[in-house]
């Protein structure tokens, strides 16, 4: 039986909270297995821990985006550090920003230094969101602790020529059906380019949609959203990225999985190790 696991979503969000229960329902037919649902700001951060105590395939994850830290509290590393010290968590979303209006990257580089500080310290995942700030990532990694088992830059729009500058630092690379856009093949291309045993796949619904003829479970347009994505579309970002592999489906299945049990071990039950290193 075919098996799914989702590396990153926002199933807490209230663009999706009406259609929660047929959600459910569809997510665990598939099956996915696992989903890491990231929380982005402290007022989303509770509904996350909710979410990973009543639904067994939820793996919760704490982060500020960097679009939300305006409204940060000044209490807001005691309280991830209480998550971490309390849960099995992962960490983020948290990242560099440049696409924003009025990005303060002196601020963003902080919060995400002392992210990765967190995430090494407490040897947990981290999920890293970047836009237009490639450049300014890779300068930081040099500078700051990352956790053994690497981290994840989420729906990577990066160029191809710099995957191989990530890769020694423990990055992992996932790919959203957003790319299989035919404005975004360029994006979608690049994933070739990405070493098999670093690719992931994630649907961050509800947003990055997929077209429209390859959304098999459409939802009602939301305020925020004109097409809200489902997490069940899960199974079509697969299909998607094994068509611009070239590989077999139930291949790049496997080894995506395998991919996401390699990265998230730390904080699947059942499955911690005393792994030291990403390789």
């Amino acid at each position: 039986m075919n098996v799914y696991q989702d590396a990153h979503n926002h199933l807490q969000h209230a663009a999706l909270h009406p259609y929660l229960a047929e959600i459910l329902l569809t997510v665990r037919a598939l099956p996915v297995t696992w989903m890491v649902v990231n929380g982005t700001a402290e007022s989303d951060w509770e509904k996350v821990a909710k979410m990973a105590k009543e639904l067994s395939f939820v793996i919760p994850s704490f982060g500020l985006h960097p679009w939300s830290l305006p409204e940060r509290s000044k209490d807001w590393e005691e309280g991830l550090r209480t998550y971490l010290t309390q849960t099995s968590c992962a960490v983020g979303e948290v990242g560099l920003d440049l696409w924003m209006q009025n990005s303060d990257l002196q601020l963003q580089k902080k919060i995400l230094r002392t992210y990765l500080e967190l995430a090494a310290e407490f040897q947990r995942p981290i999920t890293i969101h970047c836009l237009r700030a490639w450049s300014e990532l890779l300068e930081l990694l040099p500078t700051v602790p990352i956790p053994n088992c690497g981290f994840l830059l989420h729906s990577y729009s990066g160029p191809a020529d710099m995957i191989d500058k990530f890769l020694p630092f423990g990055s992992y690379f996932s790919f959203s059906g957003y790319f299989l856009n035919p404005a975004k093949e360029q994006k979608a291309q690049t994933f070739r380019e990405v070493p098999y045993d670093r690719l992931l796949v994630e649907t961050d619904a509800p947003d990055m949609p997929l077209p429209a003829e390859r959304n098999q479970f459409p939802l009602p347009n939301a305020a925020e959203f004109e097409r809200p994505n489902h997490p069940a579309n899960i199974r079509a970002v697969v299909r998607g990225l094994a068509e611009i592999l070239n590989k077999p489906e139930d291949e790049v299945l496997r080894t995506v999985g395998h991919n996401f049990r390699r990265l998230f071990q730390s904080v699947i039950p059942g499955e911690r190790s005393q792994r030291t290193s990403f390789c």
